[in-house]
């Protein structure tokens, strides 16, 4: 095996996507470029492990995480559908909620919760509560209205020195 970047690439071509130990390695990056920036040859590392990923994935087949991931995908491409998931989620969560907090999840989802609580859905979500915002409110509050306008240009003191106080605009 090969070390660094370059082995992260050249391994698993060289030993085959189906070596268990090689075809973990391109996901064993972060992807920020760094490797690329600094390659003399200018080898565009970051491509290429997406490439091996892929391939990687492929040969694993249908997994748990990428069904949860497919379905995510579909429930989150229309508008409307997420709102069903939502209010959905809202009923179901029932059973689940212990004062203001989900202790506990079943099955799969039980080790999140063994070191941390969740927050249970609220009973009017954003999407709800713009909706119904809308029907009772014309005009937004004046501090939206303003933030509009955008911010007041910088003010200069006597010193000809930009002043780090607000102006008197600023806090009205």
């Amino acid at each position: 095996m090969y070390p660094g970047p370059i082995g992260a690439i050249l391994t698993p071509q060289l030993l085959g996507m189906h070596d268990a130990n090689a075809n973990t390695l391109p996901g064993a990056s972060s992807l920020c470029g760094a490797c690329y920036d600094v390659c003399p040859v200018k080898i565009n590392i970051p491509q290429v492990l997406i490439y091996l990923r892929t391939q990687a994935n492929l040969q694993k087949g249908l997994t748990t995480e990428g069904l949860a991931m497919q379905t995510m995908k579909f429930v989150m491409s229309e508008g409307w559908r997420f709102e069903g998931a939502l209010k959905l989620a809202r009923v179901g969560q029932g059973p689940l909620v212990h004062g203001d907090a989900i202790t506990a999840l079943p099955g799969m989802l039980a080790g999140w919760t063994q070191a941390r609580d969740l927050r249970p859905f609220p009973k009017e979500g954003f999407r709800e509560w713009w909706k119904h915002r809308g029907a009772t409110q014309a005009a937004p509050p004046a501090v939206v209205q303003k933030a509009a306008e955008g911010p007041n240009p910088p003010q200069k003191d006597e010193g000809g020195q930009f002043s780090a106080e607000p102006s008197r605009e600023d806090t009205l």
